[in-house]
């Protein structure tokens, strides 16, 4: 029974954000906040982002939608929960 509930919250563990980012003046809207999920050895991420675009770029304001898939071959660590990634690929 205890080896059960241990694979089930491992489960439902996975599906708990990893980290939060903000992006000002992207592609995505002028302010977008999201949430993502990184995996296979930290390499392979998978982003959900919210964001606006401000009335006066139209006639009226839009909210975006967006689900970004990223890949980064290396990383290199600055501090404990900060790191620089020179290259990325997404779709």
């Amino acid at each position: 029974y205890k080896k059960r509930v241990e694979k089930y919250i491992s489960r439902w563990e996975k599906l708990i954000p990893h980290y939060t980012k903000l992006q000002f003046a992207g592609s995505m809207g002028m302010l977008s906040l999201g949430t993502g999920w990184n995996y296979y050895r930290n390499h392979w991420e998978t982003d959900v982002y919210l964001g606006i675009v401000p009335r006066n770029s139209d006639r009226h304001a839009m909210a975006t939608l967006t689900l970004k898939q990223n890949y980064y071959p290396w990383n290199i660590r600055i501090a404990d929960k900060l790191s620089f990634e020179p290259l990325a690929c997404g779709v």
